[in-house]
């Protein structure tokens, strides 16, 4: 959602000893990247990991981290990044080669191949800087276009996103980018969402430009970009809209629900949330102000509060961080955190105006999301299903942010994969624009006046 990267304790070490990261992955690792079709008929993406691991995704949900154990070798265990105990060891072939064998170690090895999709890269105009993007089609006539937009991360969509090649074999195309600031990409990276608005709207013209007026097109994104992909439709018409895991409130409501969340889990009733609202309020009108005001407010919580147990188990996307250091740190390093983003951002007026535009959309939700807490939205949203337009809902009632499904609580918890039914149900939403169907454990909530209706037509089409 809304992430600086870093703590600031993490900051103060980069700006005292220097030093930064980059974001493009091995050439070794980027060359395996890919769709696989394996033998047994399911679908697997590759894409680049962390340093020198890899991850594969399984269009049934499966997923995990590939870790380098051997020349063409690699293991995992299951979870989502999890190595040991191995219970599956990977084997790839040369760069070019496109083989691929999984071993579950508990079962029978099953080979595959890279599957040769039509993959084209492109340089366009965003609002002033010059963005690179990739169109990627299957083998056949795309049955539509997902154009796809960005979480807050500050790395290249079109070397780790796994949607271009977990879409396109089952029919659906993808363009998608790098951010301005990432990847090849001229600009600096920024969470200003009119100006993220205005480049995802100038993708969804480029793509329109390569694919021509059919087949339909549209935004798919996540975390962030449910913030901004409804104001990119409210500047450049599409056909549809998805979203996952992002929420209908201004960026400071999601640090409050984060805090009161995680508080909610610990076990706190009523009168400490209370109290960690004020918490969350004083905190807020810090970031709003670019850190050049609201101390003495904090302050004064903090001395109110701080012998309390409550206190230090604050967390937030900011919160955590506020309340741990004293005001000449947080005026001297704040600034640093500033990327441009509109803290009290309200995102209802531009998707109630979506809806009365006509534009089907759907929200797909993870009812365990500790990063962006859904309660408050999906209230919010099955409101406005009875209001116009076409919004459809599905919930994922044990999956984590990024819909991965989680399980166990506290130390306990573990994240897994992605649900069953995740894929799938993009693909045929974007398809065919309803939740007719059954997705694994997905609780489908479907725009009451929309779910008989007709699939609309693409803009442009005859």
């Amino acid at each position: 959602m809304i992430k600086s990267g870093m703590s600031i304790s993490a900051l103060l070490v980069v700006l005292l000893l220097g030093g930064c990261g980059g974001d493009e992955p091995p050439r070794e690792l980027l060359c395996q990247a890919g769709a696989y079709r394996l033998d047994d008929g399911e679908l697997l993406a590759l894409t680049p990991s962390d340093g020198d691991t890899l991850r594969y995704r399984l269009f049934s949900g499966r997923s995990g981290r590939l870790y380098p154990d051997g020349a063409g070798r690699f293991v995992s265990g299951d979870g989502w990044s999890v190595r040991e105990p191995v219970t599956l060891v990977v084997t790839l072939a040369n760069c070019g080669d496109g083989r691929i064998t999984l071993d579950p170690l508990q079962g029978e090895p099953v080979a595959g191949r890279r599957l040769p999709l039509r993959e084209r890269e492109v340089a366009f105009e965003g609002r002033g800087v010059r963005l690179h993007g990739k169109l990627v089609l299957p083998e056949g006539e795309p049955r539509a276009i997902a154009v796809l937009g960005h979480g807050s991360e500050d790395w290249a969509a079109t070397a780790f996103y796994a949607w271009q090649y977990l879409l396109p074999p089952a029919g659906i195309g993808v363009f998608l980018f790098d951010k301005r600031g990432t990847g090849a990409s001229e600009g600096e990276y920024t969470q200003d969402f009119d100006l993220l608005a205005d480049d995802l709207a100038a993708a969804a013209r480029e793509a329109r430009s390569l694919v021509g007026p059919t087949p339909p097109l549209g935004f798919l994104a996540g975390s962030q970009g449910g913030w901004v992909a409804p104001l990119a439709a409210s500047r450049e018409p599409v056909d549809f809209v998805a979203v996952g895991y992002g929420i209908v409130e201004s960026p400071l409501a999601e640090d409050r629900g984060e805090v009161l969340s995680n508080l909610r889990r610990a076990g706190y009733g009523p009168e400490v949330l209370a109290k960690a609202r004020e918490v969350t309020d004083a905190t807020g009108a810090i970031m709003a102000s670019g850190f050049r005001e609201g101390y003495d407010a904090l302050e004064a919580l903090e001395e109110k509060y701080r012998g309390e147990p409550w206190w230090e188990q604050l967390e937030g996307e900011f919160t955590q961080d506020l309340v741990r250091y004293p005001a000449w740190v947080l005026r001297t390093v704040g600034p640093w955190f500033d990327r441009g983003t509109p803290w009290d951002y309200d995102p209802l007026p531009v998707l109630d105006a979506l809806l009365a535009s006509g534009t089907p959309v759907l929200w797909i939700a993870g009812g365990e999301d500790t990063e962006a807490p859904m309660e408050a939205s999906l209230e919010i949203l099955r409101r406005r299903q009875t209001g116009p337009g076409h919004l459809d809902v599905a919930v994922f009632p044990r999956a984590e942010h990024g819909i991965i499904e989680v399980e166990g609580q506290g130390a306990a918890r573990r994240l897994l994969g992605h649900p069953e039914g995740y894929w799938p149900l993009q693909v045929h939403w974007i398809e065919m624009r309803n939740l007719e169907g059954s997705f694994g454990g997905a609780e489908l909530h479907p725009d009451p006046d929309a779910t008989s209706s007709p699939r609309p037509a693409a803009r442009g089409s005859t």
